[in-house]
């Protein structure tokens, strides 16, 4: 895969994640449905068997996936082999990622294409996305990204720019910079 850590290519976000849990995760079981870390209070939550509702265990919600306060999704129901996670996209955005190493970059997962989207770092909130145009994968048919398609599928462009703008937050993280835009290490 193309990328390694800290990478907005497949090779920076694509790793495994390995559950053994017995009599409960069937033993090699397989599933191919991206999750996010994001996604991992969410199913912590589930797991513990924890309901955000009233702040208390109830044990008449095991295995049923609790809607949180976090963004990410429970994969509880995928673990035991009940469901699925059913979203629209996935999104990360790094400061200083490798491909720029003194910009900012947004990746945003649509269904089989990636976007690659990296540019200087923001200034307001009017500065995302960070690019003009996106590179654009098509993650079915070409896994490693060696192919930008995105002159092939203006639509998917169009969607993706839109999302890369309106999906992201600011963060509150660095009190010191009323941007939001935490970007504190070398």
């Amino acid at each position: 895969l193309k990328g390694y850590k800290r990478s907005l290519h497949e090779g920076g976000i694509r790793v495994p994640f390995i559950v053994r849990w017995p009599n409960i995760v069937s033993p090699g079981a397989w599933n191919h449905k991206p999750i996010a870390f994001y996604d991992f209070l969410a199913t912590s939550l589930d797991i513990a068997n924890y309901s955000s509702g009233n702040n208390r265990v109830n044990p008449s919600n095991v295995y049923k996936p609790l809607k949180t306060f976090a963004d990410g999704e429970s994969f509880l129901p995928q673990l035991i082999g009940s469901s699925e996670i059913h979203r629209d996209f996935l999104y990360f955005e790094y400061c200083k990622p490798l491909e720029n190493r003194h910009g900012w970059g947004q990746t945003l997962i649509l269904g089989k294409f990636s976007a690659v989207c990296v540019g200087r770092q923001p200034q307001n909130t009017y500065d995302f996305p960070v690019c003009d145009v996106p590179l654009l994968y098509d993650l079915q048919n070409d896994l490693e990204q060696t192919h930008d398609v995105s002159a092939q599928h203006p639509d998917v462009v169009k969607q993706v720019m839109h999302l890369l703008k309106t999906e992201r937050t600011t963060s509150s993280y660095n009190d010191n910079d009323p941007r939001g835009y935490y970007c504190g290490y070398a």
